[in-house]
């Protein structure tokens, strides 16, 4: 089985069409999630990417994953412990991901 590939394009349809399938505006999510105003704009418009902490918040917020967002599929409950290991310590983050290889 192949791994999903991150595709940020993707990612931001994902954001997009859940927010809509909430029945949400933006502003509400992004003020529910104490991210900055324009915040979602920049990641959905204009392509920036997210940061770890703030991708977190976003997700709680409306209910996914972070897996499901970035890639699409649903990951086990623990999985998120990568991405809190990513944002505490990324040199041990990297050093996991060079051993899955």
């Amino acid at each position: 089985m192949n791994a999903p590939k991150f595709k940020p394009d993707d990612m931001r349809q994902r954001i997009l069409d859940e927010i809509e399938r909430q029945g949400r505006s933006q502003a509400d999510v992004v003020e529910k999630a104490r991210l900055g105003h324009g915040y979602l704009t920049n990641i959905l418009k204009r392509g920036q990417m997210p940061s770890v902490d703030k991708l977190h918040a976003l997700c709680d917020e409306l209910g996914v994953s972070v897996a499901w967002v970035m890639y699409g599929v649903e990951m086990p409950a623990d999985f998120d412990r990568v991405f809190d290991l990513m944002q505490r310590d990324p040199k041990k983050f990297y050093a996991v991901l060079a051993l899955l290889e």
